[in-house]
């Protein structure tokens, strides 16, 4: 009994629920609904009309049966009564169906669905869609630490099917790219040796390399006594995923960095040479022609044979080293003009010393040749001192003004070039000018060596014979003399080249010529050293 009252109780109580649930659906529905409201009342007849009606006769029957004979009474009736119960269970039973409907079809709707990957026959799992992997394929190109990735590297075709993501758990791009490499056998962890920023090879050994890479610079750096060393070219040792043909021997990466063999000769070692004078001198790496002699190392025998092995190298090494030395310091020279000096005159007022200094430089070197050097340090340890020059600024004449001297003497007979007798010594006695003659040499004219005035002009049949003398106005005089005739007269301002006298035979001479003489102060000079 008191089992059907609970099913009584549980029927009762969820039909009441979905009739409150269903007459609030109507009341927020009957706006929207209110155009269509003969539509439902016609399918609400033909449908749940009867049904709603009996249910509604049978509990007033029942309300009113419950309230004469009480309420056990009243559920013991409502279980016997087949027509309360079928009209129960005929209206629950279609909205139950409606709501499983409706639940499964939202149950479908929210479930995920993704693109299960298999590649190479291993399950890498299920993504969101194929750009993932793309994507993924795009990062194992740039996790691999080559630019170029061979092909054979790359994952085969992937395979894709359509499951359900539970719980919508899809992998990254990041995820798909770790599973591939883990799975690939064409990609494995090795340490790339680049060049200049393109790749030479790699090794699974990094050390053996890393440690040959150190030992080039350290046989340059100790056979030119150097501080430091470098390669010239970019060497780089880099860890990372590399595609198995890119993957090398030591031994084969060795041999690609030594370079293969362009030509081959023999050295026969001279007294006093060792093996790092012989790699200067056929500018080779010292490493390189030790390995090529047997290790041969140190000072060598005179008439030992070297095979010198010439490569086209890949690595070049620059040995760095200091360098200290004293060197003189020049002088600097201080001008200071003068106006009573002509423009082509300088006097030294007092000369200059150099000083010197102690220099330290930096000095790079390629296979023992320098290649550039650089001051890092300057000690001065004996200040230079200056040079003092007087320089004129007064614009010298040049003669074409009479009596204004230019200071230079040309030749005083334009037309006559030969010298019979010279300044110096003669017949034991000296000759103190210079005797111009030639060819015709009488009625030549006599011009003179440079402006000035006509201090002496003198008509002796002896001695000079007719001769003239120019007075330059700087301490400087000229004598003409065994002239035929005189053209200018005592006092007479003339300028250079103006014609004094014509040469001829007067005085004490030999023949017509011109006797020409420069005197200085009062002593008769050698006239080559003072004529243009």
């Amino acid at each position: 009994m008191d089992r059907r009252n609970g099913w009584y109780r549980w029927i009762t109580g969820f039909g009441l629920r979905v009739l409150r649930r269903l007459r609030r659906l109507g009341r927020r529905l009957a706006p929207i609904l209110q155009k269509f409201a003969g539509l439902f009342g016609f399918l609400y007849r033909k449908t749940l009309g009867d049904w709603v009606e009996s249910y509604r006769k049978n509990r007033a029957a029942f309300r009113k049966y419950r309230n004469q004979r009480g309420k056990q009474a009243a559920q013991r009736a409502a279980v016997l009564r087949k027509t309360l119960v079928c009209s129960v269970f005929n209206m629950i039973m279609p909205v139950l169906a409606i709501v499983v409907l409706l639940g499964t079809i939202a149950y479908w709707n929210q479930m995920a669905y993704g693109l299960s990957l298999e590649c190479e026959g291993e399950n890498i799992g299920v993504l969101e869609d194929e750009a993932v992997f793309e994507e993924a394929s795009d990062l194992l190109y740039h996790k691999v630490s080559y630019d170029a990735v061979s092909q054979t590297a790359l994952p085969a075709t992937p395979v894709f099917q359509i499951q359900p993501a539970i719980h919508r758990t899809y992998l990254d791009a990041g995820a798909v790219c770790d599973t591939l490499l883990e799975n690939s056998d064409k990609i494995v962890k090795a340490s790339g040796l680049y060049l200049n920023g393109s790749l030479l090879g790699a090794v699974t050994d990094s050390a053996a390399l890393s440690a040959y890479l150190q030992e080039l610079l350290d046989t340059e750096k100790t056979a030119y006594n150097g501080e430091d060393a470098c390669f010239l070219e970019s060497v780089e040792l880099v860890e990372g995923l590399f595609a198995t043909d890119h993957v090398k021997s030591f031994a084969e990466i060795k041999q690609l960095l030594t370079g293969s063999v362009q030509e081959k000769t023999e050295y026969r070692a001279k007294k006093g040479d060792t093996v790092e004078s012989v790699a200067q001198k056929q500018a080779l790496p010292v490493l390189f022609l030790s390995e090529d002699n047997g290790g041969i190392s140190g000072k060598l025998k005179a008439g030992t044979v070297l095979n010198i092995c010439k490569r086209q190298q890949l690595l070049h090494v620059l040995v760095v080293h200091s360098e200290t030395y004293e060197q003189e310091i020049p002088y600097d020279t201080v001008t200071t003009e003068d106006d009573t000096l002509y423009s082509d005159e300088t006097i030294v007022t007092s000369a200059g010393e150099p000083g010197r200094e102690e220099r330290t430089d930096r000095v790079s070197c390629e296979c023992g040749k320098e290649t550039e050097r650089e001051n890092i340090k300057r000690t001065v340890l004996t200040k230079p001192v200056a040079e003092q020059v007087t320089v004129g600024t007064q614009i010298r004449p040049t003669g074409e003004e009479p009596g204004v001297a230019s200071g230079v003497f040309s030749w005083p007979a334009p037309t006559l070039w030969t010298v019979t007798s010279e300044y110096g010594a003669r017949w034991g006695t000296v000759h103190r000018g210079l005797d111009i003659s030639g060819s015709g040499a009488t009625g030549q004219p006599i011009v003179a060596s440079d402006a000035g005035v006509v201090s002496w002009v003198a008509f002796d049949d002896y001695g000079y014979g007719y001769h003239v003398e120019v007075d330059h106005g700087n301490g400087f005089v000229t004598r003409y003399a065994h002239a035929s005739d005189i053209v200018v007269t005592q006092g007479q301002k003339v300028a250079k080249g103006e014609l004094l006298a014509y040469v001829g035979n007067t005085g004490d001479s030999q023949g017509a010529h011109l006797h020409f003489e420069i005197i200085d102060n009062g002593t008769q000079m050698d006239p080559r050293l003072y004529l243009e």
